[in-house]
């Protein structure tokens, strides 16, 4: 369905696959269910639809977005018009300008940023090891004075 097209893209998003067109996302898989954009203007007619619940990832419905379950696109011509309703969404917007493309050097930019974090996680390492050497002397300092003071009470009850 979105096979054919070259302004596709897909991408992991919402703990599933997203289909991204002229850099919009349009629709998706989450678990079983079909995600779909049909935007504001079709919202209420599409949440009238059989199968078709509110897209709540975020505990809160997300107006423009909805989930169809696996009962609802069962038929190829079913899953298809929940598709082409949704590609039909993204195409109103305005194309994304590096839709689909990488940014030149972004690949190099991603590597120095993890070899930045590695060497930050490397320091972050030594700071929490010197941090709980320091509080691991604090509590052994602070049960030797529980210790003594509870020494120093029986000694005074036996007294």
């Amino acid at each position: 369905m979105l096979a054919s097209r070259d302004d596709v893209e897909e991408k992991s998003m919402f703990g599933g696959l997203a289909f991204m067109v002229r850099g919009h996302m349009a629709c998706g898989i989450v678990a079983h269910d079909l995600m779909v954009r049909v935007g504001t203007a079709g919202y209420v007619d599409a949440m009238a639809q059989p199968h078709v619940r509110a897209m709540d990832f975020t505990h809160r419905p997300m107006t423009g977005m909805l989930y169809v379950d696996a009962e609802g696109v069962r038929s190829d011509a079913d899953l298809r018009r929940w598709v082409d309703r949704a590609v039909a969404m993204v195409e109103g917007l305005p194309a994304k300008e590096n839709a689909g493309k990488k940014k030149a050097g972004a690949k190099k930019k991603a590597g120095a940023k993890k070899k930045a974090g590695a060497k930050k996680t490397a320091g972050a390492k030594k700071k929490a090891g010197a941090k709980k050497t320091a509080g691991a002397k604090k509590k052994t300092a602070a049960k030797k004075k529980t210790g003594a003071k509870k020494k120093a009470g029986k000694k005074r009850a036996r007294a």
